[in-house]
């Protein structure tokens, strides 16, 4: 993929195809450097023989994001294969698309910090139509870190994890995300302590709507940690198992 990406012209339309049973192995930081701009990488194949983007070797290896307006859509991406990954899909430019891959967040073994981590400069993000799966284990801090992008959007996707407990699946941190929309989300913090789903900034501004979101601390009723000023609309929430979920 890495090769395929230096053989496109920037802003053209180009698309990469990667076929089913590929498997892209990331041993170092920006193995994967995605820094055409316009460029569309897609994974042929459906479920589990879609191509697959793994992380080994060192905590630092990741999938850099260095040019605007990218799109990668339909791969598994393993983030298991060793320990403590720092951030392995590091957004550092505007309009990246990241739509319906399977995140794998670790195992009994091994866990991520995070799995995106996004900085100033990720503008209008979009994460669809993804899943992130992981263990109850502890070690991983959250899915997705927004740290002062404007406009990103986090649409039906599906986390399970153990996420740092305060914490959280979905994390804004050190500058206020801008019109964040959070929508039509599951979360459920698998970690045994866990009290929050999503948590914010008090600068934080934009919505989240439409979610269901599962705490393991029984009587814990903080699913959303410092909304700041976003605006909230029928959100769910569990604290236990066979419970009816409420706003």
């Amino acid at each position: 993929i890495d090769f395929a990406v230096g053989q496109c012209t920037a802003n053209q339309g180009d698309v990469i195809f990667v076929l089913p049973g590929h498997v892209e192995t990331i041993t170092a930081a920006a193995g994967l450097d995605l820094d055409i701009a316009g460029i569309s990488i897609i994974g042929l194949g459906n479920r589990s023989n879609r191509p697959v983007i793994n992380f080994t070797t060192a905590a630092t290896a990741d999938m850099d994001v260095d040019a605007a307006n990218i799109t990668v859509e339909n791969f598994e991406i393993d983030l298991d294969g060793v320990d403590a990954l720092a951030a392995p899909i590091d957004v550092n430019a505007a309009g990246f698309t990241l739509r319906n891959c399977r995140v794998i967040m670790g195992n009994a073994t091994n866990q991520p910090v995070l799995a995106i981590l996004t900085d100033a400069a990720a503008d209008q993000m979009t994460i669809e139509d993804c899943e992130f799966i992981g263990t109850a284990d502890a070690g991983t801090t959250a899915a997705i870190r927004l740290v002062g992008c404007d406009d990103p959007h986090i649409l039906r996707c599906v986390f399970f994890g153990g996420y740092s407990a305060a914490v959280g699946a979905i994390e804004v941190l050190t500058t206020a995300a801008i019109r964040v929309v959070i929508e039509l989300c599951h979360i459920n913090n698998t970690l045994a302590a866990s009290t929050a789903c999503i948590t914010g900034l008090a600068a934080t501004t934009g919505v989240i709507r439409f979610c269901t979101l599962r705490n393991q601390t029984d009587a814990s009723v903080a699913w959303i940690g410092t909304p700041g000023s976003t605006e909230l609309y029928e959100n769910f929430g569990v604290n236990n198992n066979g419970e009816r979920g409420i706003a």
